[in-house]
């Protein structure tokens, strides 16, 4: 139990709780030194996370359909794996894209990879190698990743729109 004045359980003193948090940005909680960044390097968005997410949470899926599949048709299995490996590598340029234009290619490409994935995922489905648990999981998933890349889309070509205007930089 803790008796007012007498600190925290942790065994700091509780005299300036506001001097204890009152850190510059970009310091580490552990050493208060600045952290270094690199140059060049962009924030991560809540945008990103969410795609990132979103990407590796098909690609387990995928990893589900490929294995449900077992080499029934080797064809479509490695069109699943060439797609599920070309998302996350497009992800991961999203995230590192300085140039507007990247960005959105490699959105617009997203956006045909998850299409891809459902088409061939349904195919698989349509040929009794996939269960319906599994083929509405995959089309309920890679659907919430779609619209988290359409707005994500959105959102960049607004800002590409801006800075080629010379509103924003």
């Amino acid at each position: 139990m803790l008796t007012p004045g007498a600190g925290s359980s942790s065994g700091h003193s509780a005299a300036n709780p506001v001097e204890a948090r009152a850190a510059p940005a970009g310091t580490s909680i552990a050493s208060r030194q600045r952290m270094p960044v690199a140059d060049g390097t962009r924030n991560v968005g809540a945008k990103d996370v969410d795609i990132f997410a979103g990407s590796l949470r098909v690609s387990h899926l995928v990893e589900d359909v490929i294995a449900a599949a077992a080499g029934v048709e080797p064809k479509l299995d490695e069109h699943l794996q060439l797609c599920i490996d070309t998302l996350n590598a497009a992800v991961l340029d999203v995230m590192r894209a300085f140039d507007d234009a990247q960005a959105l290619r490699r959105l617009r490409q997203m956006s045909f990879l998850l299409d891809e994935t459902r088409h061939a995922t349904w195919m698989l489905y349509d040929l009794g190698v996939v269960t319906a648990a599994l083929f509405d999981e995959v089309m309920i998933t890679t659907a919430a990743c779609r619209r988290s890349v359409d707005s994500y889309y959105a959102a960049a070509r607004r800002t590409a729109y801006r800075r080629l205007a010379g509103l924003e930089r």
